[in-house]
């Protein structure tokens, strides 16, 4: 009997399953509302920040309206059947501006989406101002995280940024334009970029002693995936005279792969090298680029670098099924390799196609390269070959 009674007692304390809720935020509600229903809205992006929420709970802003502030998802913890989805409702995105900072924090958040919402920050070009900011971003463990059909425009770092310590992420169907620094900026591991637009990232005034304005970068990471991307119009404002932006590019990275993506249009600014298509920087290590398309950009096509500062040579890496037309339109080559740095070790280009009507070809320069492999391409020009 005894051990009847304790069981049943164990039973009546036990809580109920949680029940998922549906928050609604307009400007003509009221934060004294309930907010669970479109009818009595919550008001503020305060009261949402004040808000715990669980798995299955979903914030809805109303569409084509606009939101002041910040929003501070911090360690909300979803599963992966039911996931807290932050999103928009009506037949509009709504528009969450950020006065300053971040627009969207996913801070230590797990199974979180982010979805058809648009961020804004006060704009790239604010000159003395550099408040670090980025439209979405993820930092500490954020993980098994997506954001999704996001636009984000007029952040000076970043639009969407994924943090050096997340992993297991997703961004798809998202555009990052007018932005500073970078359009896209991808960091951690196994990470997944898909679908997704980088334009007229124009550079960031405030950064004078590096390159700013390009489309989509990861570095400091592994395992990360761009597919089914493009970046275009990035890198025409940077202000540094040195180094440049690349449209999609990564650096300081192991198994990077780039595929089925187009980079186009791009710009150098005010730097004399660079505003390329693609570009494995300064200690890419074991990464793909294939099935891609470059054209019209300042810069090469295609580039493997290794910057002089550097510790880890660009190994391991591969270009091939690639196409480049008419790039280097400011006076480089279609493609590049090079370092002022460790050597360029047991890298590979084959299979690609270079169409360019006023004989850029390719260049490997400072000598300082082993096992670079350029086999099986097709080179078509016009004009005298560019250097004779």
């Amino acid at each position: 009997m005894t051990k009847i009674l304790i069981l049943l007692t164990l039973i009546a304390a036990a809580p109920s399953a949680y029940a998922s809720k549906w928050y609604f935020v307009s400007p003509s509600g009221s934060d004294s509302n309930v907010g669970t229903s479109s009818s009595a809205p919550w008001q503020t992006i305060d009261k949402v920040n004040a808000t715990p929420l669980f798995s299955g709970d979903h914030v809805c802003f109303q569409g084509g309206q606009t939101f002041q502030g910040n929003l501070k998802l911090t360690n909300i913890i979803g599963d992966s059947v039911q996931r807290i989805v932050i999103s928009s409702y009506g037949t509009r995105n709504a528009t969450i501006q950020a006065p300053t900072g971040n627009a969207i924090d996913l801070d230590n958040a797990l199974y979180a989406v982010v979805t058809y919402i648009n961020v804004q920050g006060l704009a790239w070009n604010l000159g003395v101002l550099d408040d670090d900011s980025r439209g979405v971003n993820l930092s500490g463990a954020t993980s098994h995280c997506v954001v999704d059909h996001v636009a984000a425009t007029g952040f000076h770092t970043a639009g969407i940024s994924m943090g050096p310590s997340t992993h297991d992420n997703w961004a798809t169907s998202d555009s990052a334009n007018q932005n500073g620094r970078i359009g896209i900026w991808i960091e951690g591991k196994n990470q997944i970029v898909s679908n997704c637009y980088a334009d007229n990232n124009y550079g960031d005034l405030t950064v004078t002693n590096n390159w700013s304005g390009s489309g989509i970068v990861a570095d400091t990471g592994s395992d990360i995936t761009i597919e089914y991307c493009e970046a275009s119009g990035n890198g025409s404002g940077q202000p540094y005279s040195g180094n440049g932006p690349v449209g999609i590019w990564c650096w300081y990275a192991d198994h990077v792969y780039i595929g089925h993506c187009t980079s186009h249009d791009n710009h150098r600014g005010r730097a004399s090298t660079d505003g390329g298509g693609f570009d494995f920087d300064g200690g890419t290590t074991n990464s793909t680029i294939e099935y891609c398309q470059s054209y019209n950009n300042d810069g090469a096509g295609y580039m493997i670098y290794n910057f002089n500062w550097n510790n880890i040579q660009n190994s391991g890496n591969t270009i091939r099924y690639s196409t480049s037309q008419n790039d280097a339109t400011k006076g480089m080559q279609a493609i590049i390799f090079g370092s002022g740095g460790l050597p360029l070790s047991n890298n590979v280009v084959y299979g690609n196609t270079i169409i360019n009507t006023d004989g850029r070809e390719t260049k490997v320069y400072n000598g300082y390269y082993t096992g670079v492999a350029i086999t099986n391409n097709v080179w078509m020009t016009a004009g005298p070959l560019y250097p004779p």
